[in-house]
């Protein structure tokens, strides 16, 4: 197999600065940043089985030779690979891209490269996905970019180099609750519902019993049905009462499972007095 001079620089500076270094970011030239786009810090919470997009993205100036390379690195357990795509500007460049995979005890690890000749300015665009596993719990995939052009003389090669790390918090095979609003505004004397989905992406069949806690005196909530099998959908009714204290509030909506998996997100309710008749005459006729 042929090896580039290019690739071969590019391999001697990896084994000098391997993806376990500390993060960071090197250029040629500090007031340029020829990679625009490298994937979130933290992409929150995830239900098992969800699919993340890594992206990356580089603007590429006019060069007679450019290399590119991605490493990943995860845990097996969490999360496994699926497949990327790879564009510049409209053009699906993904078949000139060479992959090499491999695992090492529990890790895996994902190198993408590709060099061309000849370019010019135009955007490079890569996108690699990944599905999220079965553990329950915080998990990270390493990352690492680097770009390198050789431009025309007199003009300087151009070398970039930025690493980090990207984390979820994955829920494990079991359920989530989505719901239809995360505010709400009552009036003393009104009722109020919303739409709760109870849902999951696995196998996971135990039945789930809806409840609420924090929930202020003079509110009362009911869930139409309380219980059922994910994926379900329930509506959740609020009665507010002539006591009901004034002002924004957060309650918790909770499902637990027939094996004690519980999930929970916040509401939060804002209870105002009811307007007059002619108050809200003149609202709706400014809204209408």
């Amino acid at each position: 197999m042929r090896v580039s001079f290019t690739t071969i620089i590019l391999i001697i500076y990896i084994f000098t600065f391997p993806l376990t270094s500390s993060i960071g970011h090197t250029v040629n030239n500090e007031n340029y940043c020829y990679i625009t786009e490298t994937p979130p810090s933290d992409l929150g919470y995830l239900p098992s089985n969800s699919v993340i997009e890594l992206p990356f993205s580089i603007q590429i100036p006019k060069a007679r030779q450019i290399a590119v390379i991605v490493m990943i690195n995860y845990t097996l357990e969490a999360w496994s690979y699926i497949d990327f795509n790879a564009y510049i500007d409209d053009l699906n460049i993904s078949d000139q891209f060479v992959k090499d995979f491999r695992t090492t005890y529990e890790i895996g690890e994902l190198t993408l490269r590709y060099e061309s000749l000849s370019l010019s300015t135009c955007s490079l665009f890569l996108n690699v996905r990944f599905k999220a596993g079965l553990l329950n719990g915080t998990f990270t995939i390493n990352w690492r970019i680097i770009f390198m052009a050789f431009e025309e003389p007199p003009n300087p090669s151009i070398f970039e180099d930025k690493k980090g790390k990207t984390s979820a918090c994955i829920s494990g095979p079991y359920f989530w609750i989505s719901i239809e609003k995360h505010i709400i505004e009552v009036e003393l004397r009104t009722s109020a519902s919303l739409k709760l989905y109870i849902l999951t992406n696995t196998s996971y069949d135990k039945h789930v019993n809806l409840y609420v806690k924090d929930v202020p005196p003079g509110i009362t909530v009911s869930f139409n049905p309380q219980i059922g099998t994910p994926n379900f959908t329930s509506k959740m009714i609020i009665d507010i009462g002539d006591n009901a204290p004034l002002g924004a509030y957060l309650i918790n909506i909770a499902g637990i499972g027939e094996d004690g998996k519980c999930y929970s997100v916040q509401l939060e309710i804002i209870i105002g007095r009811p307007m007059s008749i002619l108050l809200r005459t003149i609202t709706i006729l400014i809204s209408a």
